[in-house]
């Protein structure tokens, strides 16, 4: 449902409910006590593992609050108003810290989501995927041998172009990353569902809403910290590959080393060329593709696409909003005295307090 968060006249509900470590909607129970001004969410674009939690809850001394050894926690926000709700996270118990006061008992815990759970995951057994195979194979073989919970409707698959092998040590985690790299995002949703979806660049997604700190209705609440490191950008990009060559001499095989590269260099009207600064920023790497002496032009067609994929814009902005249900990953339009800028939305921790009912955020602009 379409809800107007300029519209601060509601009340709101968070409940804690738990839920069975194996099956998202098989929910057993709820906590007692829960101490919503004490329930933070924490979520992050770029953070592996997207998001985690804090939460407290508050009883008698000696009483319990009917948790469940083992069973995760779902957060979930309400507005009865409205008839609207949100499912923050369904995370596993990863801390309780239990202590006394004032003849209660509080206990505090930590959240940690399903992505985090295959963070401290690894292959036992070597992973071998050969030329042509499918990467979201390899990836829906990984989740469902570990019985994870995914959803991959919309995802985009590739074709591995060269035998790859992940050795037995290998964090799982880091390996679907690496399958999916480019293609699908990995992530993680409120019910603690894991998420691939085809990649789309931020830059290329529409706002979804618009923050505007001169509206007289807006959320934003206090100062517009700026940070700008648009210097940091590249003007241009080298790709280098080690190739070796056996020849044979006096009878003899002999193995000649050598380093090619590829270049590429921004147009000069480009802010980081080194027409308008003046110098030449680069950004580096090693050759990753498919073939085993690339030439000149496969490794200057690589140095093109490091480039394209440095071009951050390297301004964003931290503030504070009323509650606005926005989620690491949303993109948005934000107004500043110098025009409106796109948005990503890379981190963001949401107060629960129903006195403070806050999101912290940060916005990069792409």
């Amino acid at each position: 449902m379409s809800v107007d968060w300029h519209d601060l006249e509601h009340d709101w509900e968070v409940r804690a409910y738990l839920v069975d470590q194996h099956a998202s909607g098989l929910v057993i129970g709820e906590l007692a006590g829960l101490d919503a001004s004490r329930c933070e969410v924490v979520e992050g674009y770029y953070s592996d593992t997207r998001v985690s939690a804090k939460l407290e809850t508050v009883v008698g001394e000696g009483e319990s609050d009917g948790y469940v050894p083992n069973a995760r926690i779902r957060l979930v926000l309400g507005i009865p108003r409205w008839g609207w709700e949100r499912e923050l996270i369904t995370g596993f118990v990863t801390d309780v810290v239990p202590r006394d006061e004032d003849g209660c008992t509080r206990r505090e815990y930590s959240l940690d989501s399903t992505l985090w759970g295959l963070s401290a995951d690894y292959l036992t057994s070597k992973l071998t995927c050969s030329a042509g195979a499918k990467a979201l194979t390899a990836a829906k073989k990984i989740l469902s041998d570990r019985g994870i919970e995914y959803d991959a409707d919309g995802a985009r698959d590739r074709s591995i172009q060269k035998v790859t092998v992940y050795e037995p040590g290998t964090v799982a985690l880091s390996t679907l990353f690496d399958l999916l790299s480019g293609y699908s995002r990995l992530d993680v949703n409120g019910r603690g569902i894991v998420t691939i979806r085809a990649y789309t660049p931020p830059s290329k997604l529409t706002p979804s809403v618009t923050i505007d700190p001169y509206d007289p209705r807006t959320n934003v609440v206090g100062d517009i910290r700026e940070t700008d490191t648009s210097w940091e950008r590249p003007g241009a990009a080298i790709v280098t590959a080690n190739v070796s060559k056996s020849t044979t001499k006096n009878g003899k095989s002999v193995t000649t080393h050598e380093v090619r590269a590829g270049t590429y260099f921004a147009p000069a009207s480009d802010p980081a060329s080194r027409d308008a600064r003046g110098y030449l920023r680069f950004a580096k790497d090693t050759y990753s593709g498919s073939a085993d002496e690339p030439t000149t032009s496969e490794l200057t067609n690589s140095a093109r696409t490091v480039w394209n994929n440095n071009q951050d814009k390297g301004r964003s902005w931290e503030l504070l909003v009323i509650y606005m249900d926005l989620h690491e990953g949303d993109v948005v339009s934000l107004v500043r005295p110098d025009g409106t800028h796109r948005c990503l939305v890379q981190s963001v921790t949401t107060s629960l307090d129903p006195t403070d009912r806050t999101q912290k955020l940060t916005l990069k602009e792409v």
